[in-house]
């Protein structure tokens, strides 16, 4: 998933049903793991992260920071570099328009059009700037507010984006070049792109109308859930929320999230060997069946919980 946006993470890949993990094989609520491999010269360190969450909510642990000081070497979901360089940003940009004369419109209803209308000028958003973008990455900004999407671009007053929100990828790297770690990513942000656009547009669009539904009176907010059980640890619960909305992303849950884990064991392995290194990716990538956790004990690898922050 792409850093800049919500998951996030991003946090949002899913499949149609749950395959529960058996009572024997529960993971710790954890969202720091050490990696123990043979030959390694030192533990190298695994970390959840949630790609933005409300600045109130969010914590380096003196747990993380200890990791990242032992650590040589920070590895992300995509390089950083890839967020700042001003090509791969273009590049990014030209991606998440539609193709030839497809808009919006095309894929909705005329009432559904005017519901993500007005949703979109809520937050001060016109519809000409957005109605050649494809619907997946407009469902990533409905549950923002203007805030949000201040604090997220860096603008606004101090009272505006104080209560908004964070990105661990972000800050980390941040902590990185501050103490001069070398930054590396898993994947590239092209290769990210090119999986949503395995996704067709009209599913898309059904899923942006999705992210519009009201959550029901007397139930708890959708974002604010999921972030409690992310500060709780709870890592297969977080694959559990990720994959339990069918209708969403369910379908494309071996595309989105099944496969990449897969790809990330190789270079996981390699790395640990060559320097202790701090991995920090989606918290959701880390539980379920199939997740980087399950992965890499499975090819040997000791990992041991930390902290749940």
């Amino acid at each position: 998933m792409m850093n800049c946006f919500r998951g996030a993470g991003l946090a949002l890949l899913s499949t149609l049903f749950f395959i529960s993990a058996s009572a024997q094989d529960t993971l710790d609520h954890a969202l720091l793991w050490r990696i123990d491999a043979p030959g390694a010269p030192a533990p190298s360190y695994l970390f959840g992260t949630i790609h933005l969450i409300d600045a109130e909510d969010f914590l380096i642990s003196d747990s993380l920071m200890a990791a990242v000081n032992r650590s040589e070497r920070l590895v992300f979901e995509i390089d950083p570099a890839e967020m700042t360089d001003m090509g791969a940003q273009m590049q990014l940009m030209m991606g998440a328009f539609m193709q030839g004369d497809t808009t919006l419109r095309d894929l909705l209803t005329e009432e559904e059009y005017t519901e993500v209308k007005d949703r979109f000028a809520e937050l001060g958003l016109p519809m000409m700037f957005l109605d050649r973008i494809k619907p997946m990455f407009l469902s990533m900004l409905t549950g923002m507010d203007m805030g949000d999407l201040q604090g997220m671009m860096g603008g606004g007053s101090d009272e505006a984006t104080e209560g908004g929100i964070k990105s661990y990828e972000m800050e980390l790297a941040a902590i990185a070049e501050q103490t001069e770690k070398e930054v590396d990513g898993l994947e590239s942000s092209a290769y990210q792109m090119s999986l949503f656009d395995s996704i067709p547009l009209r599913a898309q669009a059904n899923m942006l109308m999705a992210s519009l539904e009201e959550t029901p009176e007397g139930a708890e907010d959708p974002l604010k859930a999921l972030t409690k059980v992310y500060m709780s640890g709870d890592i297969d619960g977080m694959y559990e929320m990720s994959i339990g909305e069918e209708g969403g992303l369910a379908s494309f849950e071996k595309l989105l999230l099944v496969n990449r884990n897969k790809n990330w064991i190789e270079p996981i392995k390699t790395q640990v060997i060559q320097s202790p290194t701090v991995f920090a990716v989606g918290a959701g990538h880390l539980g379920g069946p199939e997740g980087v956790v399950r992965l890499l004990r499975a090819e040997g690898l000791t990992l041991t919980p930390l902290s749940k922050r």
